[in-house]
């Protein structure tokens, strides 16, 4: 009988614990700070959400030892890959100029 008894315990299915399905959690926990500054300020981080923001303004609210686009590569990496949200972050080096008008 102890046999039959532990076969069935080995085969049946546990419980899956409580998980939240549509809350991603971010693969470093570090960045929870981040995302947080992020969803209050932004809204919610929905997939296909593009946030374009200047480096100036992101340092004001998420500083960085490093005052540089390249210390937050693994934000928007996180953010890409966990919430599929593009976070764009321009400075006044990157950033776009209007298009001149040829001489003619």
């Amino acid at each position: 009988m102890n046999l039959i008894t532990n076969i069935i315990q080995t085969f049946t299915p546990h419980p899956k614990p409580n998980v939240e399905e549509n809350k991603p959690t971010p693969s470093k926990p570090s960045y929870l700070t981040d995302l947080d500054i992020i969803r209050e300020k932004y809204g919610d981080l929905t997939a296909g959400k593009v946030i374009s923001v200047s480096l100036k303004e992101l340092l004001k609210i998420i500083p960085r030892h490093r005052p540089r686009i390249e210390a937050y590569m693994g934000l928007v990496g996180t953010l890409k890959r966990d919430y599929g949200v593009e976070l764009k972050i321009y400075s006044q080096k990157t950033k776009p100029k209007p298009a001149s008008k040829p001489n003619i």
